[in-house]
């Protein structure tokens, strides 16, 4: 469904599961949440975990490419 709050809680469901490869739907996942309410601090806050974590595992690769 197109609805704010799955999309929100699903994507932080996927975050706490802890595995890299559901990264990027949940990303996805939280900015549709996002975009469709903007003023959510709840979905901020999930959007922003999802960011804190991509860009730990980026910065991971990088120091192991150095």
């Amino acid at each position: 469904p197109d609805d704010s709050d799955v999309h929100n809680n699903l994507a932080y469901a996927l975050l706490t599961r802890g595995r890299e490869q559901d990264l990027p739907e949940a990303r996805a996942l939280a900015e549709r949440a996002v975009a469709k309410q903007p003023e959510s601090s709840t979905y901020l806050d999930t959007l922003a975990r999802v960011y804190r974590r991509v860009a730990a595992g980026e910065l991971k690769t990088v120091a192991k490419e150095a």
